[in-house]
């Protein structure tokens, strides 16, 4: 369950929110600053500060492990090395990697009210309940952003059915409900097709792909706070 908590702090490398109140150490010298004002992350509120440190990756991790010692979990994920660790009803944990010219590292510092949300049993029937999506879909990830002057929302989601069959159903979905399509294109056969349908003050963009078995869909939902698109 431990690795499910540090996947979602990954999945908000470029957001933040409003969780608790900030109490998250850094390395000796780095610097930290906010990201963004707003985000959620699978119905869960999260902060999240970035950082750059003049020490290795090496040594950052060691300052975690020495702060958590023996209460940590440690993950690679790609060219991530994410540690997190557990107290009382917040998760903390830091994501880094090495910076280019392997001078250095960069990464990002996360708090999460995770552990109490997370157990609920209705958790994951809440993520993106109003999105359309083919039967069978599964929702992978839904992060909300709440930014001046616009909302937005970032869905991923997974299903066995084809690319071309998707295109269909989100064309007729959203067409038959007095969307413009403002794009509709692929770059070649089996390469990522994407769709961008507008209405009033929204804008839906689909990217649908597909990999390891199965067709991922990202759609990125804004929603702007004064004019029409």
């Amino acid at each position: 369950m431990i690795k499910f908590f540090i996947f979602i702090i990954f999945l908000i490398v470029f957001l933040s929110a409003g969780a608790a109140e900030w109490s998250f150490p850094a390395p000796k010298g780095a610097t930290v600053e906010w990201v963004t004002s707003s985000a959620q992350v699978n119905n869960l509120n999260i902060k999240a500060r970035k950082f750059q440190s003049q020490q290795g990756m090496e040594a950052v991790l060691q300052f975690y492990r020495n702060l958590w010692e023996g209460n940590f979990a440690e993950i690679d994920y790609g060219p991530w090395r994410l540690i997190s660790a557990k107290n009382d009803d917040l998760m903390y944990t830091v994501q880094v990697q090495v910076a280019t010219g392997g001078n250095g590292s960069f990464g990002i510092l996360g708090v999460s009210d995770i552990p109490k949300q997370i157990l609920s049993d209705d958790f994951l029937k809440e993520l993106a309940k109003n999105f359309p999506k083919m039967q069978g879909s599964q929702i992978e990830s839904d992060m909300k952003m709440d930014d001046p002057g616009k909302n937005g929302q970032v869905i991923l989601l997974t299903n066995k059915f084809s690319i071309a069959s998707n295109i269909s159903y989100y064309k007729n979905y959203y067409q038959n409900r007095d969307w413009q399509t403002r794009v509709d294109q692929s770059s070649g056969f089996s390469a990522p097709h994407t769709l961008v349908f507008a209405k009033d003050r929204q804008l839906v963009n689909l990217v649908i792909s597909r990999s390891g078995g199965k067709t991922n869909v990202v759609a990125n939902l804004v929603k702007k706070g004064v004019i029409n698109w």
